[in-house]
């Protein structure tokens, strides 16, 4: 939806090789937690960059590469580089194998987000808990953007579906929480079906279908790995209800909730960042009843369910991929005039979007 010619692209690894970041008026540095951004996150701590964070953590992206390089000593020299003073200091006393437990490292608060923002222009995340905790490493550092996840509105839905089948998508992992999702499933009446929808942890597949089988609902429950674009959104366009578990979260927005409502699925969601509850994406507590309570009703009341889907739509129609380049663009053409500390927010819901964190 801009007006911003793309003429060429690189990978990031080019950056600095065959071409230099100060070649660019500005260079944003997409980053999340795997180690897929790792050559990103290698630029991001040598030049300036604006880096836009899935979550407030490259726990994943530094740990991952550790693991992958074969050599404990290496692997853990690594990550301790990666640590700020405050990091450090709170992992005093601790073995250093903890270095490389991701899962302990991120209940321990640590981010390995020092490097980066040492360098940044500015941050940009999409949730005041991650601008907070960002703020939290760096009080008085770069400006910082919250800009919400994006939604891809599809055809609004034409009928109820005749089913009961309840999805969950994106990557399955031990933090998705499965097994609260079996024991919902359990407690749920009639023939409801569960189906975890994209690419997994191999061992989470399978202690997922371990756990089904042992309560009785193997029948009702598939994962299904990786599946193309055709057929993830048929999967999404066919379920009742959508599904979107945590058993932690560091600031981020998901995904599979933002495509589950653009297909008008009635969602319910443990994760605080999706924004106020509706009946469309309700929020609720990772309690088996909560979840269970606000399911139920969707899968037993067409009438509910129509006004849920409804209510879906509207949520992600109001906030789509254009409104987030628009909100790029302009947050680019300002930032450089910000003080350090500033936090803005978008959408603008009011006029005090914008603060000076004190």
């Amino acid at each position: 939806g801009s007006d911003v010619p793309v003429t060429a692209g690189f990978a990031a690894g080019a950056l600095g090789r065959f071409a230099k970041p100060w070649d660019y008026d500005h260079v944003v540095a997409v980053l999340g937690s795997s180690t897929f951004h790792a050559a990103t996150a290698e630029l991001a701590a040598a030049a300036p960059c604006h880096l836009w964070l899935h979550e407030a953590s490259l726990v994943g992206v530094h740990v991952g590469v550790g693991h992958l390089s074969g050599s404990q000593h290496w692997a853990t020299a690594h990550v301790a580089g990666q640590l700020g003073d405050a990091e450090r200091a709170r992992l005093g006393g601790l073995d250093d194998g903890v270095l490389l437990d991701a899962p302990r490292l991120d209940e321990l608060g640590v981010t390995l987000l020092e490097p980066v923002l040492a360098r940044a222009r500015s941050v940009i995340v999409s949730s005041d808990r991650a601008a907070r905790t960002v703020r939290g490493l760096r009080p008085d550092g770069p400006p910082i953007l919250v800009l919400p996840h994006a939604n891809r509105p599809r055809p609004a839905r034409a009928s109820v579906p005749g089913g009961a089948d309840i999805v969950a998508p994106g990557w399955l992992a031990a933090n998705k929480a499965p097994l609260v999702a079996l024991e919902v499933l359990t407690r749920l009446p009639g023939d409801v079906h569960l189906s975890f929808v994209g690419p997994c942890d191999e061992r989470t597949a399978a202690e997922v279908r371990s756990s089904a089988d042992t309560a009785g609902v193997a029948d009702r429950v598939e994962v299904t790995g990786w599946v193309d674009d055709d057929a993830y959104w048929e999967r999404l366009s066919s379920a009742r209800v959508g599904l979107g578990l945590r058993s932690n979260d560091r600031g981020e927005m998901s995904g599979g909730i933002a495509d589950l409502i653009s297909a008008g699925v009635p969602t319910v969601t443990t994760l605080g960042t999706s924004g106020p509850s509706s009946p469309g994406l309700q929020v609720v507590a990772l309690d088996v009843d909560e979840i269970v309570a606000g399911i139920e009703p969707l899968l037993a009341d067409d009438d509910r369910w129509r006004s849920a889907s409804a209510d879906a739509t509207g949520r992600a129609t109001s906030w789509t991929f254009d409104d987030v380049a628009a909100g790029l663009l302009d947050w680019l053409a300002i930032v450089d005039h910000l003080e350090p500390a500033t936090v803005e927010r978008l959408p603008r819901t009011d006029p005090a979007t914008t603060e000076r964190a004190g």
